[in-house]
């Protein structure tokens, strides 16, 4: 989940694009929520509204990641859905920000491929795979 952020941040940093997937997602929240609420949301937590809600997200984030990773141990296939859950609305919240082109949404699909940061399965879990060998001191 950690790589799968990170690289979305790195491809979203090195093509310029002004907002992150994360942050699109957030300020799609903050259009979209009622005005009244949105007003006593602030007044509650006064100008930490941003990095709470950015914060809210992440976290969020981080507890689907560890639900697809429960969900990998017993198969590749079954977080998948997981991460498209995760990746379709922050793809729609990139795509609606105003000046949007189809190229914003590659780091949400850098992010999606990348999501989960665990190594390529073989068939075996990583605790039957033997050590390497030590080398011997003469």
């Amino acid at each position: 989940m950690v790589v799968g952020l990170a690289t979305s941040y790195a491809t979203a940093m090195a093509l310029t694009i002004r907002e992150s997937p994360v942050v699109a997602v957030a300020e799609l929240i903050i259009r979209i929520t009622p005005g009244p609420l949105a007003e006593r949301l602030i007044r509650f937590v006064g100008q930490l509204d941003k990095p709470l809600l950015i914060l809210g997200i992440i976290l969020f984030l981080l507890a689907m990641g560890a639900l697809a990773g429960s969900l990998s141990r017993h198969s590749v296939i079954k977080p998948i859905p997981v991460w498209l859950v995760l990746a379709c609305p922050g793809a729609g919240a990139v795509m609606v920000q105003p000046g949007a082109r189809i190229v914003d949404v590659l780091p949400v699909v850098v992010g999606f491929v990348t999501l989960g940061d665990r190594p390529v399965r073989t068939g075996r879990s990583a605790r039957h795979c033997p050590s390497p060998p030590r080398a011997r001191v003469a």
